[in-house]
């Protein structure tokens, strides 16, 4: 890898730690870790789409919405492994 691809790559994780520390003061922890899998599939699966979608139906918005929702999938996937290893594993349906 050379130093632009690193800096890019560490660019890249800043965001998405910000986003991240952004998202834990919203929901925090407790929030988070009443979640199950599913739940973390979903929810990033909307992000994907997201980004998807706007590709498709608003070809000028790829820039900003095409990245953005990457970012918040990405950061959403961060969350669900913290919450995994919060729990040791995945936690049982909640809803049931």
């Amino acid at each position: 890898m050379n130093e632009r691809d690193k800096l890019i790559l560490v660019a890249i994780f800043d965001e998405i730690d910000v986003v991240r520390m952004r998202q834990a003061g919203m929901w925090g922890h407790e929030f988070d870790d009443k979640n199950t899998p599913n739940d973390w599939v979903t929810f990033v699966t909307r992000y994907l789409s997201r980004a998807a979608d706007d590709t498709v139906t608003q070809p000028a918005h790829i820039e900003k919405f095409y990245r953005l929702n990457m970012v918040k999938a990405a950061t959403v996937c961060i969350a669900a492994i913290e919450a995994f290893d919060r729990a040791q594993g995945t936690v049982a349906r909640h809803y049931e």
